[in-house]
């Protein structure tokens, strides 16, 4: 806490419309191998959302969730506290997905489409469908139902 303390007085001006920081002493970041900017104080790495957070809030949370999954939108308007749990409930729409659709998947057997979400580790068949469109409004039903933010399974 304290380090976040010092590394946020670095910072000269912050935008909180485009996200945009200014540091004391300090160049442009540029994005990690993570997708996120970071910055260097007395030979430590901090990701810059957490520390425009530190900066705006004098707290700093266990996760800090880019809404729009784009990780480098540190706009005050994109940036929220969450639990892990809430976390999961904004996620970005796997790399290995093939249906287009977050919890939906094509069944090899049957043909039929299927969606399902996972809550608080436990997952929860939706039901089966014909149409993948069918699929779809029961998997975004689904997610409306058990509070997952409306970003969830959006390209980042």
């Amino acid at each position: 806490m304290k380090r976040m303390s010092e590394i946020s007085k670095l910072i000269r001006w912050y935008s909180p419309k485009t996200g945009e920081v200014a540091l004391i002493g300090r160049k442009v970041m540029k994005p990690g191998s993570n997708g996120y900017y970071r910055m260097s104080f007395m030979g430590t790495q901090f990701l810059l959302h957490r520390v425009i957070w530190y900066f705006l809030n004098q707290e700093e949370p266990n996760k800090i969730d880019h809404k729009n999954h784009n990780k480098l939108d540190n706009s005050f308007n994109n940036l929220r506290k969450v639990s892990d749990t809430e976390n999961a409930k904004n996620m970005s729409i796997s790399k290995r997905n093939t249906s287009g659709i977050t919890g939906v998947s094509q069944e090899a057997k049957s043909g039929l489409w299927r969606a399902r979400l996972q809550v608080n580790g436990k997952e929860h068949t939706v039901g089966r469908f014909i149409s993948i469109e069918d699929a779809r409004i029961a998997i975004v039903k689904a997610r409306n139902d058990f509070g997952f933010h409306i970003n969830h399974g959006g390209n980042s």
